[in-house]
């Protein structure tokens, strides 16, 4: 069923797992995630994460955000603020900011994922952040589809990145590999380096 509920993991170790027939955790609190997890090695398996806040915060190392959607929540989908962590075979779609934000050199691996329809941009990597995206489908976002900007870097392979209503990718004051993506159909440029980027 529904769990309207904002749950903070504080130490390592944590597993939450849906059951078969599914379970979603519906953040009631519009000032924090739906789901913070402190701790490090955490695995969230199979749960619908939606919320009048953000979907996760992760600050911990080493975590593990798999078969989940997270979508319709007020701010972002997934925050790395500072944290790191692996994000496979997800849908975050619908948030009100971005799907995806890498921060205060938080890291991320985004895999075997779609990241739709967001606020602003799909996935984005700021402020040191670094990330690896493969294997996933980042569209129709109502402004870039990736940006990597102010000291980031990363990696883009074998992704779509297409119909997203600015730059496909967008690379300023950061450092990122794009091989072997089609990046079509979106409004502004396909790839767009920019101010120092590379």
């Amino acid at each position: 069923g529904t769990c309207n509920e904002n749950v903070t993991i504080d130490r390592n170790d944590v597993t939450l797992i849906a059951h078969p027939s599914g379970g979603t955790v519906n953040g009631a609190d519009p000032n924090n995630a739906t789901i913070i997890i402190m701790g490090d090695r955490a695995v969230i398996d199979g749960l619908t994460v939606t919320g009048v806040g953000g979907g996760f915060r992760v600050e911990g190392k080493h975590n593990m955000i798999r078969n989940c959607i997270v979508q319709n929540v007020v701010w972002t989908g997934i925050g790395f603020p500072g944290g790191r962590g692996t994000v496979d075979n997800c849908t975050i779609q619908n948030s009100g900011v971005h799907g995806i934000n890498i921060s205060f050199g938080g890291g991320a691996t985004v895999t075997n994922s779609t990241i739709q329809n967001n606020g602003t941009n799909g996935i984005n990597i700021e402020g040191g952040g670094r990330a690896v995206v493969t294997n996933s489908t980042i569209s129709s976002n109502n402004s870039h589809g990736i940006v990597f900007n102010r000291g980031c870097l990363g990696t883009v392979d074998q992704c779509t990145v297409q119909s997203n209503a600015g730059h496909g990718i967008r690379i300023e004051a950061a450092t990122a590999t794009v091989i072997n993506s089609i990046i079509s159909s979106n409004t502004r440029c396909g790839i767009m380096v920019a101010k120092g980027g590379d």
